[in-house]
């Protein structure tokens, strides 16, 4: 699958979910973003495991 994002509104979105990626976190796993794409829509996700974005 391909996808085409403006580079704008994808700076605004990830600036977003970095707010749930702790600025040194303790498991090097959470220190990224999960895109999910699908037919309808493109979710950013991130966590801390405390606060999810």
């Amino acid at each position: 699958m391909k996808i085409t994002v403006q580079a704008t509104d994808l700076k605004k979105y990830l600036g977003i979910v970095n707010r749930g990626i702790g600025v040194r976190p303790q498991l090097p796993i959470l220190s990224g973003v999960l895109l999910k794409v699908t037919k309808e829509e493109v979710n950013l996700v991130s966590t801390d495991l405390e606060v999810s974005f």
